[in-house]
């Protein structure tokens, strides 16, 4: 079963996040989210996050963020616009725009509705493209191998 983790400090929008949801929801403050240990890593497991931080937190949260959801984590930005959107593409994020923000679950998908002008997107499967030489026709043949 894909649990979804809700992290943010506005009530209003865990409580509009929960209402949204067709499976149960886990809510987390942000400092609860900074104090604990990494030990959410879980694949099982789906981070849904508002956040406006400086870039100093933002940078460390981004990381851990990154290591506690590799199944892919979701961060609405309602910060300033001065944090550039390469702070988040450093970390593999990639920007949502005009879609509906959908995280799997046993029963489909749950649709949140974000404000998708600054969310952003990270799942550790996307973070890196398979290279076109990386398959077997351009590995060593043995059976050339004259010994």
């Amino acid at each position: 079963m894909t649990a979804v983790v809700c992290i943010a400090d506005d009530q209003d929008w865990l409580e509009a996040m929960e209402a949204q949801a067709r499976s149960p929801l886990q809510r987390v403050s942000w400092p609860e989210f900074d104090q604990k240990s990494l030990t959410l890593a879980d694949a099982r497991r789906v981070g849904l996050a508002r956040m406006e931080a400086e870039p100093i937190v933002l940078n460390q949260r981004l990381g851990r963020l990154c290591r506690a959801f590799p199944a892919g984590a979701i961060v609405e930005w309602v910060g300033s616009d001065a944090v550039a959107d390469e702070q988040f593409f450093a970390y593999g994020f990639k920007k949502l725009l005009g879609k509906d923000i959908e995280l799997p679950n046993e029963n489909g998908c749950d649709n949140f509705l974000l404000s998708t002008a600054r969310c952003f997107e990270y799942r550790l499967s996307d973070y890196k493209a398979v290279p076109d030489w990386l398959n077997a026709r351009f590995w060593a043949h043995p059976e050339r191998f004259h010994l």
